[in-house]
């Protein structure tokens, strides 16, 4: 049984959940930090699949021009069907 909470193609690569954390807490407190970091991080950086979706429901809110913050990602990970399984 495959866990969805890890990116599996890659469980060799080194990771920290407390970085991916750090840098999307930061992202959510502050969001202009997004504009920072997203010229040269990418979906694929995160190794948590929950992470992976979180930044991809901020970059889908950033596509339509729109203001982000924790209720706006909340909801757009509803919309995705991934709220449930981040928790």
């Amino acid at each position: 049984m495959t866990d969805s909470r890890y990116n599996t193609s890659e469980q060799t690569i080194p990771f920290s959940p407390e970085a991916e954390e750090a840098v999307l807490g930061a992202i959510l407190t502050n969001p202009s930090i997004y504009f920072n970091v997203a010229a040269f991080l990418k979906q694929d950086d995160f190794f948590l699949l929950r992470h992976q979706w979180i930044w991809q429901a901020i970059q889908r809110i950033v596509d339509r021009s729109e203001e982000f913050d924790y209720l706006t990602v909340s909801q757009e990970l509803s919309d995705l069907g991934h709220l449930d399984e981040i928790g």
